[in-house]
């Protein structure tokens, strides 16, 4: 099979479309055109045309709560052959159908008007329904809901003609949160029905539910004898992101007894992935994330996407899982951003798109979400006093903020490489293995430094800090220094870098020469920081 579809806006009111298949023995090809007039009025129309020589017509109209519908199919294909590809579309034989429907809120209630007029024909044998409706529903006594409808079926075909009419009526009355009272009543000219049930609703599990109703009907007419009939049933649903399914059991006093069961699914193949929806639709939205979102937190603010149907905000989506699949409308313009201001994440794939639906449409976002994680952590430098103009590199940088002088709140991506700097010096913070709380404590920053006869030295108040070296054990370096001089450590000023240490000789003089060979000594043991200094960390 060949395949091909294009959509196109023309403008901000006409957005046209198309799409050509041919199969080993068909071929169709399809045109449509979507032309949104005002905000109150749109209309929508679709050809479709068969290589046999069948076709299907389609024109929709609505104007604020007006709804009318137009299709025609004319099946040009022998019944004695095999069905063809329009047959699987619209069925077999010609068939029409229009489609009025109004409704209107009337005194605090819904009130609704339709017409259907169905048309059908297969060799020599026709039909033809006229269905009307009328009804109305509100509340009344605060919660409680009366609906009545008056339906009237006129049908007719070769062999027959019948006319039918019905007065249906309906009062559910809640008793708590769980319960009700429900009254059914079906009335036409030659019998009625009358229905009186208590229901009691049950939630078991996450998205499982249902009832358990018990009744008893009252027949009587032309055609039942008048008998009391009691009821019993039980329902339960379980609706989730892949699937929806239902179970319904019934039995009566009469020795009738049911039980259904019904699983439904959608799958949507694209050309990298397959996904299975509880949606169904001709066209959707694809949110793919390709990291790693931490599902279990329960006071994460999810990131949103925002989707605009032809220029117009049609739906809000929290993201919260690996993907999410969205059914959207054919023949409509879409733009999609991904808003991840006011939430816990960071966004490195596409935060925005936009496209042109028809019917197979997958508008595929691939996103890269991260879990932004909040920490506070106060900055100082040798002396004691705060830094400032700190600053974040790197992918997993999402903002970093000072709170007051030499305290700062800095925002990363989970698992994504970042520093902090100040004038390109590094700021150190705890490794990931041992930090325990989103208060980081107090840390420092490298101050920046000059080589005074191979060894680096910084001056801050009046006071001169000469780097020793990293290590990885504090108590080492001690019993190493004191083999040097009894009051040579006195003059160390440690720091954390990472889970290693930082070493420097504070003076209030230049080095003498006896300081400066010991600093040599002490820093033959050092380790090699090149990685400590310029590597990127993770959390």
């Amino acid at each position: 099979m060949i395949n091909g579809k294009i959509t196109y806006k023309l403008n901000e009111s006409i957005i046209v479309g198309a799409e050509a298949a041919i199969l080993e023995s068909d071929s169709f090809y399809k045109a449509g055109i979507d032309y949104q007039i005002t905000n109150d009025l749109n209309i929508n129309s679709v050809i479709n045309l068969f290589s046999n020589g069948s076709n299907y017509y389609q024109i929709n109209a609505i104007y604020k709560n007006l709804a009318v519908q137009f299709n025609d199919y004319d099946d040009s294909h022998d019944l004695n052959e095999e069905p063809k590809i329009d047959n699987y579309f619209y069925g077999i034989g010609d068939n029409q159908e229009l489609a009025i429907s109004y409704n209107q809120e009337i005194l605090s209630g819904n009130a609704y008007i339709s017409y259907i007029n169905q048309r059908s024909e297969k060799n020599n044998y026709y039909s033809d329904y006229d269905i009307y409706n009328i009804g109305y529903s509100r509340l009344i006594f605060t919660d409680s809901n009366l609906s009545i409808n008056f339906s009237k079926v006129n049908s007719k075909s070769n062999f027959i003609r019948d006319d039918s009419w019905v007065i249906s009526v309906g009062l559910d009355i809640p008793i708590g949160n769980f319960d009700s009272v429900r009254y059914s009543g079906d009335f036409d000219d030659s019998s009625q029905s009358n229905r009186i049930a208590y229901n009691h609703h049950v939630e078991l599990m996450d998205n499982v539910d249902g009832s358990v109703e018990a009744g008893i009907r009252y027949d009587s007419g032309d055609y039942s004898d008048k008998d009391l009939v009691s009821d019993a049933s039980i329902s339960l649903n379980n609706n989730n992101y892949y699937y929806n399914s239902s179970l319904y059991g019934y039995a009566d006093s009469e020795g009738y007894a049911s039980l259904s069961m019904n699983l439904s699914t959608n799958t949507v193949i694209t050309s990298d992935n397959i996904f299975a929806t509880s949606h169904s639709s001709e066209s959707y939205l694809s949110l793919n994330n390709h990291s790693y979102i931490d599902t279990e937190k329960d006071d994460v603010f999810s990131s949103v996407a925002n989707i605009k149907m032809n220029n117009e905000l049609s739906k809000r989506i929290h993201i919260n899982e690996r993907s999410e699949l969205v059914p959207i409308d054919n023949y409509k313009e879409y733009q999609v951003s991904i808003d991840t201001e006011a939430s816990d994440f960071y966004n490195q794939g596409d935060d925005f798109i936009k496209a042109t639906t028809a019917p197979g449409t997958v508008i595929d976002m691939d996103l890269r979400l991260y879990n932004v994680d909040s920490y506070i952590s106060i900055f100082n430098d040798l002396s004691g006093s705060p830094v400032s103009n700190i600053k974040c590199i790197g992918d997993g940088c999402y903002g970093v903020q000072e709170i007051q002088d030499g305290v700062y709140k800095i925002r990363v991506a989970k698992g994504q490489p970042f520093k902090l700097v100040t004038n390109n010096e590094r700021c150190f913070i705890p490794s990931s293995d041992s930090i325990e709380s989103n208060n980081l404590g107090e840390n420092f920053c490298m101050p920046t430094t000059e080589n005074i006869d191979g060894i680096q030295m910084a001056k801050i108040n009046d006071k001169y800090y000469y780097y020793v070296g990293l290590y990885n054990d504090k108590d080492i370096f001690m019993n190493t220094a004191n083999t040097l001089s009894s009051n040579f450590n006195e003059k160390f000023v440690f720091k954390n870098a990472g889970n290693k240490t930082m070493v420097f000789f504070s003076s209030d003089n230049k080095l003498s020469k006896l300081d400066k060979e010991n600093i040599n000594t002490l820093q033959s043991y050092a380790l090699d920081d090149t990685k400590a200094k310029s590597d990127y960390v993770k959390l």
